[in-house]
């Protein structure tokens, strides 16, 4: 979510569980998203599990705009790319 903050992101909609909401991480957070005039939505922390897909949810969803960039724009002869797909929830890997 501060990642997106950062970026400038669009954000549509963030859900909160009110878990995160007790905590001093979770007001610093929500104060920065308090402040730019989001849509935000608490939720009872159990309700928040249903609606995440992850196993270890962090408390905090956010709707996002897609940021598309062209290949041009990213593209460097100098540049190394690892392209990762479907990565969530490292805590649930097998080793």
């Amino acid at each position: 979510m501060e990642e997106a903050l950062k970026e400038g992101v669009q954000i549509h909609k963030i859900l909160v569980s009110d878990k995160l909401a007790d905590t001093n991480s979770g007001n610093e957070i929500l104060k920065k998203v308090n402040n730019g005039g989001y849509s935000v939505f608490a939720l009872p922390h159990k309700l928040f599990e249903e609606v995440s897909d992850t196993q270890n949810p962090q408390g905090i969803l956010a709707v996002l705009g897609i940021k598309n960039y062209s290949i041009e724009e990213v593209w460097d002869e100098k540049n190394f790319f690892i392209i990762l797909d479907s990565i969530q929830d490292p805590e649930t890997w097998e080793q």
